[in-house]
């Protein structure tokens, strides 16, 4: 085993110098590229030119500059008018911010607009990507009262109303993403299911919106250990992003590249190996190093970080070759794209104790048990801490529906009264026109 991981050490180290030279050359011809798309663009003579020529530099530009360049194509769109255009960057700059006072001046920029459908699903989008930032960080308190408030008025279909459909969608991706944090359980399942089914519906036309909840189910289900599901979720985002791929390269952006986004979605396949049928983690693993090859990203994760390699080795039954990476994981913390720590962590203890056992280390086996066990009490006390949360909230739900309930019954015996009050002036009213109609009869007889 000392050999073994002497050995990897010096893979690890002399992958790294490849990757470096690998990355500089990539990131040298980006860089060259975008030189000669800034001369090219000191020569248009329309706006039009110049915003296909900035799309290209956004595209090719690394995060930290697509703020910048995003700008660029919204001054520059603004001169023409041109909305689409705008409301495609506001949705694109959503991946360089992390801050809620970044989303609010988005929403806030494109409440500006013309109102429009693309419009409408725009904020909503929006306004899912600033609730998946800020929902953590509000209060326990006002998390419960805001889930039961939800689930108390919650909107029914209404088929062909877009505005119904969409106040919809965000309130059942509140409730999940509140749920998530709060109480995940039996609750959670039912209305991220409800979730996916509504943003499967035909009133919507945007693919950030299904890109977005498909993500965070594949995530959930992830944590939660529904390996079949989760999967079956990533499938479904693979989709949106061959869709996505299509339409920009439809629209003549040839630098637009999903590389990223399809290696994090085929390395979130690979960590639920139990549910992949034979085969599947040898071609996901393919495509990830085809990947690697035009990404300097991509080849980073997957030459330097343990994350794929680990859940690879014990998707293939090399169990030898797991241990080292999952002890890295386990050592260095360094696994961050889930939502649930916790949840990865006891992932990775328990590969830990399957491959100890499968290999005969019984001191490996022992130290992971040891711990798995520790966190499996944790996880039995916090769901039961989630058992009665999802009771409490459920409380609150029947509470607020009996006050809705009373509310209705005291509007509907409201309106009788006033009906009865006008039924009964109507009928004075008649009464006085038959007796003056009698009286004018006989006085002219």
């Amino acid at each position: 085993m000392k050999r073994f991981l002497h050995i990897l050490s010096v893979l690890v180290t002399l992958t790294s110098i490849t990757f470096t030279l690998s990355a500089q050359q990539q990131e040298t011809s980006k860089q060259t590229i975008i030189a000669n798309l800034r001369q090219e663009l000191t020569k248009t003579k329309s706006a039009k030119d110049s915003i296909i020529i900035l799309y290209d530099i956004f595209d090719l530009s690394r995060q930290r500059e697509k703020v910048s360049v995003g700008n660029e194509i919204l001054k520059t769109a603004s001169h023409i008018g041109d909305v689409r255009t705008k409301l495609d960057i506001y949705r694109q700059l959503t991946s360089s911010y992390h801050d809620d006072n970044d989303f609010l001046k988005l929403i806030k920029a494109v409440k500006k607009l013309p109102d429009s459908r693309e419009k409408k699903e725009t904020l909503t989008f929006l306004e899912m990507k600033r609730l998946s930032f800020s929902s953590k960080f509000t209060p326990e308190s006002e998390r419960q009262r805001a889930i039961a408030k939800l689930i108390a008025d919650e909107p029914q279909d209404k088929k062909g109303n877009d505005d119904d459909a969409t106040e919809k969608l965000m309130a059942l991706y509140t409730l999940v993403e509140y749920l998530r944090n709060e109480a995940p359980g039996e609750m959670l399942e039912k209305y991220l299911d409800k979730l996916v089914k509504q943003v499967n519906s035909e009133s919507f036309e945007l693919y950030a919106l299904p890109n977005t909840v498909y993500s965070e189910a594949a995530n959930i289900y992830s944590d939660a250990g529904d390996a079949t599901r989760a999967i079956e979720a990533d499938r479904k985002l693979l989709e949106v992003i061959d869709g996505l791929d299509a339409k920009y390269k439809a629209q003549g952006r040839e630098f637009r590249d999903y590389a990223r986004n399809r290696y994090v979605v085929y390395r979130r396949m690979m960590r639920n190996y139990k549910g992949l049928k034979p085969g599947d983690a040898d071609d996901l693993m393919e495509k990830a190093r085809q990947l690697a090859e035009i990404d300097a990203d991509v080849k980073a994760d997957l030459e330097l970080q343990p994350r794929m390699k680990a859940y690879y080795n014990m998707a293939t039954g090399n169990y030898a070759e797991a241990i080292p990476y999952i002890k890295r994981l386990l050592d260095k913390d360094t696994e961050t794209t889930s939502y649930n720590g916790n949840a990865v962590r006891r992932q990775l203890l328990e590969m830990l104790v399957t491959a100890a056992e499968k290999t005969g280390d019984d001191q490996t086996r022992i130290k992971a048990l040891t711990e798995y066990n520790a966190m499996l009490n944790e996880y039995e006390d916090l769901k039961a801490s989630q058992r009665y949360k999802e009771l409490q909230i459920k409380y609150d739900i029947a509470d607020l529906k009996e006050q809705n309930s009373q509310l209705e019954l005291e509007a509907k015996d409201s309106k009788i009264k006033s009906m009865r009050r006008s039924m009964i002036l109507e009928l004075t009213a008649f009464g006085i026109v038959v007796v003056v109609l009698v009286f004018f009869l006989l006085y002219w007889s």
